[in-house]
């Protein structure tokens, strides 16, 4: 039964006569989700970025220790089952550390190109472009 459940909805995904803008929609999604599942390199670029923003995001909750307290007595120390990957030369938990190094990247590569585009937005139209071209006045 969730077979042929699963192929009516390929078929209705993949139709090219749309009942409605909201097919339309599901159907370029769904186009761009099988281009991805179709190379491995791109699916596997997806995870890794993924992985790191949901890793980044929940890094109060998977850090062990605070990442800036520092106790020069456990300096140096190798990993341990109190300290994953051990810690630095000030005594700071590593594995804490790379946690919460990962949030400052994700954020500034999601906020850069969403202010570039802001800005060239504004900017196309204070001068008074349009999709289709010069607008004349």
């Amino acid at each position: 039964m969730t077979t042929r459940y699963f192929s009516d909805l390929h078929d209705w995904l993949i139709s090219e006569d749309f009942s409605s803008t909201r097919q339309a929609r599901l159907h370029k999604a769904y186009l761009l989700w099988l281009s991805l599942v179709g190379n491995p390199l791109a699916l596997g670029g997806l995870i890794v970025v993924a992985a790191l923003v949901i890793i980044s995001a929940l890094a109060p909750l998977l850090s062990t220790h605070d990442p800036i307290a520092q106790d020069l007595a456990l300096a140096l120390k190798p990993p341990s089952s109190a300290y994953w990957f051990g810690t630095d030369e000030f005594g700071r938990d590593v594995y804490s550390r790379l946690i919460y190094g990962a949030r400052r990247p994700s954020i500034s590569a999601f906020s850069s190109p969403s202010s570039s585009v802001r800005s060239g937005l504004s900017s196309a139209r204070r001068r008074g472009i349009s999709a289709a071209g010069w607008i004349s006045f």
